[in-house]
């Protein structure tokens, strides 16, 4: 596979090792404290139950901590009325009970999602990403961490986000007409293409999934008809109307 150097974002090994070494220090943390606790020759039991006491206020009190160790606050909709109006539209569209808002204040841009239920649901942004994105980048941004939540009812997760940020003139090698991307993809993740759905609604990509041997599938936009940028769309890809009905017929039993 030959990828254009220019254009290939590495792994990022450091930031692999500090998440390793950060959970073998929770872990190692642990197991000093139930050391300490039998050194001092303090009953079993009693052991168990400060250990679930310390992971019922990990659990329940997970907002309140990201909050505080984030420096950030909740924000009303007078304090912060554009913010919360984006966040509603987002619940709207998605159908989904309305976070609490907050603002974290450093100046590094950044955004998350966390919560263990629609309930106690939280998405905060940076005081830096609020500077430096216009409305329609924010917006996507907090929409993006919503369907984290979303995901996460369901059982399901992201497991990475692969960009191709190259102009029709570069003549990358991502997708049209060669899927480097698509094997980068199967190589970071250790999958095979075969069979794996690619959901798209140009034939160029189209073409390219099925050529890497994966399952293309059309969703129609509306925007165009059964011809795109001079390529037609084969009869024996499969076509839905909408997004909705291409997922549910990937959830349909077979």
């Amino acid at each position: 596979m030959s990828m254009n150097p220019r254009w290939t974002f590495r792994k990022d090994g450091a930031l692999q090792l500090r998440m390793y070494f950060v959970m073998f220090m929770l872990a190692a943390l642990y197991l000093f404290f139930i050391t300490v606790m039998f050194g001092l020759g303090v009953p079993i039991e009693f052991v168990i139950v400060i250990a679930a006491v310390m992971l019922g206020i990990q659990w329940f009190g997970s907002d309140k901590i990201v909050l505080r160790a984030m420096n950030a606050k909740l924000v009303t909709p007078e304090e912060q009325p554009k913010l919360h109006a984006m966040v509603d539209r987002l619940v709207e569209r998605a159908e989904m009970p309305k976070p609490k808002v907050a603002i974290a204040m450093t100046d590094v841009p950044n955004a998350f999602a966390t919560g263990r239920n629609q309930q106690n649901a939280l998405v905060c942004v940076t005081d830096g990403i609020v500077k430096r994105l216009d409305d329609g980048e924010l917006e996507g941004v907090i929409a993006h961490e919503l369907m984290h939540r979303r995901l996460a009812e369901y059982g399901g997760e992201i497991d990475a986000v692969f960009v191709c940020l190259c102009l029709p003139r570069y003549d990358c090698e991502c997708f049209r007409p060669r899927a480097s991307m698509l094997h980068e993809i199967a190589e970071r993740l250790h999958v095979s293409l075969g069979g794996v759905p690619c959901i798209g609604g140009t034939p160029e990509f189209l073409e390219t999934a099925l050529g890497a041997g994966a399952r293309p599938i059309r969703v129609r936009t509306g925007r165009r008809k059964a011809r795109t940028r001079g390529a037609p769309v084969r009869d024996e890809i499969e076509t839905h109307d909408d997004l909705a009905a291409a997922v549910d017929a990937l959830l349909a039993p077979s």
